[in-house]
């Protein structure tokens, strides 16, 4: 996590702190003329030389001393487990999810787990991740089995066991940060108490209940096979249920692991691994200067760097369309203390009256949250957008909102023309003559954004103005399933699904997040005002 409020007065101190260096405020004891510093110890000063203890060597991986085994990849190609985690990554996932080490030659898992309050889930996950350790499935090294690495988030509140609650609390309707490692490479699982189905699954998210470890098993091995994704040639994409043949033992919720090892077909969980495996986009953009043939340049840009310690106005370090200095000095930004290290957007509120705004103010906390999470690079090494909002106004008019009146709200309502904002007024209807009745529309250059308050319009238009045209493959359109284009940009996505592609199925890969990086410095908005 970052905290902008306090990292602008860090890089504040530090540039005020640069310019007295350079002014000459320095203490340094007078030198000879061999450059070496002319007082020297006392007898009695200098210390008598004692005997260095013997390093201790560093600690090496017992695969690596293995010569029968395959060499460990430099990229993001190579792969030796076969489980669809690049070699290069495996040890910095480990690192930042706070994982035990992690066996490259191993074929491992990755589980993010939400559990609802005052739900016990760690018996089950104890018992899933014993019989996948010991399933019949070779490895490199010459083991057998699947290492699968759970990560327990905080408790949910309580809710309803049905499964579209699920995909509610999944998409984000009601706690969009409840899957913390979107583009991570990590599987989503809920525990509840009661799920009236049993258990539930889509390629994105898997429940099950609390106590059924034979249950999760047997669901999350189908989950690996791919038996819930069209795509790869599910027996059935709708949601599972006891009755369905998507499970191996549908009937048997406390199957022993005897049981579980012989009716899994264990050997197309292994063939259908990487390709279940969810996106790695995050750790892709963070660690893209380690493959050995990469032109990206370390992430290592710090305060030193900025335009006004180098004497550069003009420069932009963050790559975000504002000026270093503009970002520190600018009065439109002062209250927001927005990090000259990491890209940033601003945006204005207004919202019709008799919307509610704590509705507002949640969908642009939602807004925040997606694009602080996002698998976009800073040159400090931090990930993420961050989007800085105010809700100004509250605005009356009559009816509907029409696209003809977009200018006329942008002059009399829009306080941060020229500032480098983009204004988004939420409105209960949009009409257009061509189009008719809209959920929301992006103008003006995509500067100006008329939504409903409805969970992921918001974000849908937002994503507009940041370079997500229609002219794109399955942007507006419903040619592609949500499988394919898994975006909020997609006509065929559920409504609340808070989230940009980082990776798409056949047959198109579409990259939100990598377009919006790209167009992010065209896109801001005019800010000749600013300075």
């Amino acid at each position: 996590m970052h905290d902008p409020p306090s990292r602008r007065g860090f890089l504040n101190a530090t540039l005020a702190l640069g310019t007295a260096v350079a002014a000459g405020c320095s203490a340094l004891p007078p030198s000879d003329d061999s450059g070496q510093s002319s007082e020297e110890p006392t007898p009695t000063e200098q210390s008598t030389p004692t005997e260095q203890p013997t390093p201790t060597p560093e600690p090496t991986q017992t695969p690596t001393e293995d010569p029968s085994l395959p060499e460990l990849g430099t990229d993001f190609e190579t792969d030796a487990s076969g489980d669809g985690i690049p070699d290069l990554l495996v040890e910095h996932i480990a690192d930042e999810e706070g994982l035990d080490e992690i066996n490259p030659y191993r074929k491992n898992v990755l589980v993010e787990v939400d559990r609802v309050e005052g739900v016990a889930a760690e018996e089950t996950l104890s018992f899933a991740r014993s019989v996948f350790a010991d399933a019949p499935v070779e490895n490199p090294d010459g083991s057998t089995g699947i290492d699968v690495h759970f990560v327990v988030s905080s408790p949910i509140p309580e809710v309803e066991s049905n499964a579209s609650v699920l995909r509610d609390y999944h998409f984000g309707r009601d706690r969009t940060s409840m899957f913390e490692r979107r583009h991570r490479g990590f599987r989503h699982l809920v525990v509840l108490d009661d799920l009236s189905t049993g258990w539930y699954a889509d390629p994105w998210v898997l429940a099950v209940e609390s106590g059924q470890g034979g249950r999760l098993v047997d669901a999350l091995a189908a989950h690996l096979a791919g038996r819930f994704d069209p795509l790869l040639g599910a027996e059935s994409e709708g949601p599972g249920d006891a009755t369905t043949d998507q499970l191996w033992l549908p009937g048997a919720e406390d199957a022993t692991a005897d049981q579980l090892h012989e009716a899994i077909d264990w050997d197309l969980v292994a063939e259908h691994l990487p390709a279940t495996t969810p996106s790695l986009q995050y750790y892709e953009r963070k660690y893209a200067h380690l493959p050995e043939d990469s032109e990206v340049p370390p992430p290592d840009a710090t305060a030193d760097d900025l335009g006004p310690a180098v004497g550069d106005p003009e420069k932009d370090t963050s790559g975000d369309g504002f000026t270093d200095e503009e970002l520190l000095e600018a009065d439109a930004f002062a209250a927001f203390e927005p990090d000259p290290l990491r890209k940033n957007v601003f945006v204005e509120v207004d919202y019709q009256e008799g919307l509610s705004r704590e509705i507002v103010e949640k969908r642009m906390q939602e807004i925040q949250d997606v694009f602080a999470n996002g698998p976009v690079r800073n040159p400090d090494g931090s990930m993420g957008i961050d989007v800085h909002y105010v809700i100004s106004n509250e605005i009356t008019f009559d009816g509907s909102v029409r696209t003809d009146d977009l200018d006329a709200f942008r002059t009399e309502h829009f306080d941060h023309l020229l500032e480098g904002f983009f204004y988004m007024i939420f409105v209960d209807d949009v009409e257009d003559d061509r189009l008719g009745n809209l959920l929301g529309v992006a103008g003006h250059q995509g500067n100006l954004i008329f939504t409903q308050p409805s969970p992921s319009t918001p974000l849908h238009e937002l994503g507009h103005s940041l370079g997500l045209y229609a002219t794109r493959p399955g942007v507006d359109q419903r040619e592609y399933s949500f499988r394919e284009y898994p975006s909020a940009m997609n006509y065929n996505s559920p409504r609340h699904a808070l989230v940009f592609a980082s990776e798409g199925g056949d047959p198109i890969t579409p990259n939100d997040w990598a377009i919006m990086e790209r167009l992010l410095s065209d896109e801001q908005p005019n800010n000749s005002l600013l300075l």
